[in-house]
């Protein structure tokens, strides 16, 4: 028997390869600039997402309400956390304040049970917050289909919840949104808190 060994100069073959593919019509495969980049390949146009014109009320009774964490900053007691829930009126601008140790659906519920719009004349009618759990199970693997504490008061309040669409709170939920710029320069650069009560009063 005869044991022939050959070579193959395998950069030589894909060369000779690609060329071959190159010189058949259509083009089998894609052509590519010294960068690397895919030069024949035409770029799809994304479809850009036309948002909603923002919906201006004309009279008062709709709330929106968001929960931001107290900096710690401004919090004089070591391990104390702070989280400010903030319900605005999208009408007139009436804001309500007051801190919570934790977010959860039972602080979400216990705040809103709380507020005193009534006092001013504002009866709320609809509660627009963002997607997270402690307001609303909608993105929930397991809980999709059980109410919130925050849900189900809103439901004993007769108040509707209105849901969001994801990822759009500045569109959506704006307003209560800003409010943290505004109180960072307002009291958090000045003043320190020493407890819960100490924020509430």
């Amino acid at each position: 028997y005869c044991i022939v060994t050959i070579l193959i100069d395998y950069n030589t073959l894909a060369q000779a390869t690609k060329a071959w593919l190159l010189a058949l019509p259509g083009k089998l495969i894609p052509s590519y600039a010294a960068d690397g980049k895919n030069v024949s390949a035409e770029p799809k146009p994304k479809k850009k997402h036309q948002p909603k014109p923002y919906e201006q009320m004309t009279h008062p009774g709709e709330a929106q309400i968001n929960v931001k964490v107290v900096p710690r900053h401004c919090i004089s007691v070591p391990g104390l956390r702070l989280f400010q829930y903030t319900a605005i009126d999208e009408f007139s601008c009436l804001r309500f304040i007051g801190a919570l140790p934790e977010q959860s659906t039972y602080s979400s519920a216990d705040f809103f049970r709380k507020l005193w719009f009534a006092r001013r004349g504002v009866h709320v009618e609809c509660v627009q917050a963002d997607n997270g759990f402690k307001f609303t199970n909608r993105f929930s693997p397991s809980k999709k289909n059980l109410l919130t504490l925050f849900e189900a008061t809103a439901a004993k309040l007769n108040i509707c919840h209105k849901l969001i669409r994801g990822r759009t709170l500045t569109s959506h939920n704006g307003k209560v949104e800003q409010q943290p710029l505004e109180d960072k320069k307002r009291f958090y650069d000045i003043y320190r808190f020493y407890s819960l009560n100490d924020f509430n009063h």
